[in-house]
């Protein structure tokens, strides 16, 4: 990635490594012999993995795996760097552009950071002499620009950030000093596979002129780039965290899905939360088999939920994606899922992320709890009320595969009190409803 010495390398995981019949590669790629399976993505150029670390996990049990990885890679000048590395199995086998490693007698894909065979577009997007020439053709202001790493989830989409680097000086009255300005937002690059990049430009394009969402400058269908300006403001969490002021008030997320659901943007409707829930449990199980019988119980509570209208949602509707600036929404991010859905899926999500993080916040924890009433109140009155908290029970379901995802250091405990929390949640629902 640009810069290396930035990348957040979580602690190794502590937790029972799943075993996977249909992937047998899984427990190499989520085990000690991870880096002997990755040594193909670096031996071409002569390079030597001395340790990996595990950073994000995408398993879907029975269908396919990717992880990334931070790896320190020694090479034969004598110097070591920290990499980036994937390793990847699914059924059908691996990216045929990939690196093809034989492994626990299947084959697995291998890459190196930005060399991601099904984004094209990834490595001229870490090129600050490609972006600056993008950037020149949009008409974009001159001047030096400098790239950074935002994120990257392998074989889908990538984002890196440009932005401006002032030659001037700024003087700091506090310290008396003067130092370098800081650097400016620009843009933001948006790399995904060649054939999702069409869309994804009109869509931003037929949203753009009724809803805060980033102006698309540019688009390359060949490489499955877009180039995104950005847009002002701090993310929700930010916000509760005590950076960017205040969030923006509940109702002020209703109007802004209010208004998303008056474009028609066609495609084939959104997965409910029942839907997820059976991933999740799915998932859960596989990785913590002793929580199985649990989380059978978990969904057979939830039971059924009632059919919503259609309407158009954002489909991944959260407080990292909305900007807010001096309390009022400045941005709406992310809108790759926009599409047919349930309103109340939107609404729930949200309330639930925000219970989770009200939970286990280490700062801003009271201003959590109290915005995540303000959301059940103002959302209740768009939705069914009952249904909203119901379907938060999933949302918070959800939450208990995060710390798996990102390896965090002792995940099984922290995913089974989340699986705790959300079932306090619904059983509370149950309780209330006479269901239980």
């Amino acid at each position: 990635m640009p810069d290396p010495e930035t990348i957040s390398t979580p602690e190794p995981a502590a937790g029972t490594v799943p075993r996977d019949e249909a992937l047998p590669a899984v427990s190499v790629l989520l085990g000690p012999g991870a880096g002997e399976a990755l040594a193909a993505s670096v031996a071409g150029d002569g390079g030597r993995i001395e340790s990996t670390r595990a950073l994000f996990v995408n398993y879907s049990p029975g269908k396919r795996i990717a992880v990334r990885y931070a790896a320190r890679v020694a090479w034969p000048d004598g110097s070591v760097s920290n990499e980036t590395l994937v390793g990847t199995e699914r059924v059908g086998g691996p990216p045929s552009e990939s690196a093809h490693v034989e492994v626990a007698g299947t084959t697995i894909g291998v890459w190196r950071w930005p060399d991601d065979p099904r984004l094209p577009g990834l490595r001229p997007a870490t090129k600050a002499v490609y972006v600056r020439g993008l950037l020149d053709e949009m008409g974009v202001p001159p001047g030096p620009i400098n790239l950074s790493f935002r994120a990257y989830w392998p074989g889908r989409r990538a984002v890196i950030q440009a932005a401006f680097t002032p030659r001037r000086l700024s003087f700091d009255p506090a310290s008396g000093r003067l130092g370098q300005a800081p650097s400016q937002k620009l843009v933001f690059v948006k790399v995904v596979r060649p054939r999702e990049a069409e869309g994804l430009y009109r869509l931003h394009k037929q949203l753009e002129g009724g809803l805060p969402v980033a102006r698309c400058l540019g688009w390359s269908e060949e490489l499955g780039i877009l180039v995104l300006e950005a847009l002002p403001g701090h993310t929700i969490s930010g916000c509760l965290s005590g950076e960017g002021g205040p969030p923006p008030a509940p109702a002020e997320l209703v109007a802004l899905l209010a208004r998303l659901g008056e474009y028609d943007v066609p495609g084939e409707p959104r997965r409910t939360t029942a839907g997820k829930i059976a991933n999740h449990v799915r998932l859960l199980s596989a990785i913590m088999p002793d929580q199985a019988e649990r989380l059978a119980r978990f969904a057979e509570l939830y039971g059924e939920q009632r059919d919503e209208p259609l309407t158009t949602v954002h489909g991944d509707f959260h407080e990292e994606q909305v900007l807010s600036q001096e309390g009022r929404v400045s941005g709406l991010l992310d809108v790759d899922d926009a599409g047919p859905g349930q309103l109340v899926d939107d609404l729930a999500l949200m309330v639930g992320r925000v219970r989770a993080r009200a939970h286990f916040a280490k700062r801003g924890r009271e201003q959590a709890q109290a915005y995540e009433q303000a959301l059940l109140d103002e959302f209740g009155r768009a939705v069914d009320p009952d249904e909203l908290r119901h379907r938060a029970a999933g949302a918070l379901l959800g939450r208990a595969t995060a710390p798996f995802r990102g390896q965090a250091k002792g995940w099984p405990r922290e995913s089974r009190e989340r699986i705790a929390m959300a079932e306090t949640w619904l059983e509370r629902w149950a309780r209330e409803r006479g269901s239980v």
